[in-house]
């Protein structure tokens, strides 16, 4: 594959629709319409989904995994993953 490909599929397309943000990530080759997390916001939705009581403190991939397919911003992966590390129940 090559660079200008590789770049491509990384490609995130951010869209202003009715004063709400949205982003548009490429997992495989599927766009998916995804709301855009702001920096302010990504502490409470981590505790809301890894440490309330439905969540179950659930590990790191299974996390992303629940909230990659509803939210996006950059670096998600990697913040969910020193979220969950640093976890004291965990």
């Amino acid at each position: 594959m090559s660079l200008r490909n590789s770049w491509k599929l990384c490609m995130v397309k951010l869209t202003a629709y009715n004063l709400s943000l949205w982003a548009y990530p490429r997992y495989g080759h599927t766009p998916l319409k995804l709301p855009f997390i702001p920096q302010s916001m990504i502490a409470q939705l981590l505790q809301a989904y890894h440490d309330s009581p439905t969540s179950g403190h659930l590990g790191v991939n299974k996390t992303w995994h629940k909230i990659r397919d509803r939210y996006y911003w950059p670096g998600m992966y990697n913040q969910i993953k020193q979220y969950i590390l640093s976890c004291s129940k965990c």
